[in-house]
């Protein structure tokens, strides 16, 4: 998965930095909040502040960052889930 910075008071997406696992796990227990890309009708952007990955790893990184994790069909509608992962 492509990982890229991401600017939180802008919304606006950088450059790729890295290429990970999908996370199996995002949370944002502090429910931080930044700004967020205009989204189009098929995406949906959500802020987390922790990730895990297999085996209960913690992704982290040092900066704010963002990635897609795929695209979710349910009927007929389909979305793109992108997030906002913010350092603690």
């Amino acid at each position: 998965m492509k990982v890229f910075e991401f600017d939180p008071s802008t919304g606006k997406r950088g450059a790729q930095i890295a290429d990970i696992q999908r996370p199996d796990f995002l949370r944002n227990t502090g429910m931080a909040k930044c700004a967020l890309p205009r989204a189009a009708r098929d995406t949906q952007w959500a802020v987390a502040t922790e990730a895990f990955g297999r085996n209960n790893e913690r992704i982290e990184f040092d900066r704010p960052v963002c990635f897609c994790l795929g695209q979710w069909t349910a009927g007929t509608d389909t979305t793109w889930q992108w997030y906002a992962l913010l350092p603690n």
